[in-house]
């Protein structure tokens, strides 16, 4: 079937095309929202995301002080970032932050001994790393090799709970930290200070759907309902016609098709005949 003939069966079922758009249109739409009998709801996921740093110093700031050897903070910083994953850290971050501490989950740090970095995690630790990214607020902790610093990587459902997280997590380390020296009586110049390298800066995530993909939806659904539109059109036709083949089968020209048979000229042709013969009769007896 040629273009223009395809065009102009199309344009001659108007009302199967406009059918066939809607349903295109409705494809596409599909691919960013989620279509249910409540209404249309986004699919793309959209999260806050925040980052910040805490240095574990000495009464007498090792960025400040020279003399101040960094080694024994950084080991103490990797021993930190194993122990803020701990049920009792993870529960005075959340008091800081002011959310459930049910809605709060912990993973990393992803550094082992040797500043080996993105080390494969057993198949135990991955299940429960699965089992948390439900949850609605994240906080990743990693280390800085051979420096006294935690980098605190936090996720929320918006940018500002994200900010507050990372904030929440570093005050409430410090506040932990000091209230178990307060308890064991630790000498002012033994205690370990948890300082903010900086406010947490943050943004927003949007992992939405590309607009190419909506439109190449629309264009395969499109193309797909107009080829089940002349399929069956052709369909139709070939079945029409092999039907009429069927009643009427070929037959032989009759040659007496199209005379008259009135009597009356059937009459005079029997007259015409009967004198023609008296007269080959009379010629013949002369």
């Amino acid at each position: 079937m040629e273009l223009t003939e395809i065009i102009r069966t199309l344009w001659q079922r108007k009302v199967a095309l406009a059918i066939v758009v809607g349903l295109a249109l409705l494809a596409a739409l599909s691919t960013v929202y989620r279509i249910s009998p409540s209404g249309l709801s986004s699919r793309s996921y959209e999260f806050g995301a925040a980052q910040a740093q805490l240095l574990v110093d000495s009464p007498r700031s090792s960025l400040l002080d020279l003399t101040q050897e960094t080694p024994p903070l950084a080991e103490r910083a990797a021993v930190y970032a194993q122990f803020m994953r701990s049920n009792a850290i993870k529960a005075a971050i959340a008091e800081e932050a002011g959310i459930p501490v049910n809605q709060v989950t912990t993973e990393g740090p992803y550094t082992a001994a040797g500043a080996t970095q993105n080390i494969p995690r057993p198949a135990e630790t991955r299940s429960n790393e699965i089992r948390g990214e439900g949850k609605l607020y994240r906080l990743v902790f990693d280390y800085q090799p051979d420096l006294p610093v935690i980098s605190i990587y936090a996720q929320a459902p918006t940018e500002a709970a994200a900010v507050k997280l990372a904030s929440g997590t570093v005050k409430g380390v410090s506040e932990y930290v000091s209230k178990l020296e307060d308890e064991s009586a630790v000498p002012e110049q033994a205690r370990t200070h948890i300082r903010e390298l900086g406010p947490a800066e943050g943004g927003t995530v949007n992992s939405g759907v590309d607009p190419l993909v909506m439109l190449l939806a629309f264009i395969a659904a499109l193309l797909a309902g107009c080829g089940v539109i002349v399929g069956a059109v052709a369909l139709r036709r070939g079945l029409r016609e092999a039907a009429v083949a069927a009643r009427t089968p070929a037959e032989q020209a009759n040659p007496l098709d199209g005379l008259s048979l009135d009597p009356t000229v059937l009459a005079i042709d029997s007259e015409e005949s009967a004198t023609a013969r008296r007269r080959r009769a009379k010629r013949a007896a002369s």
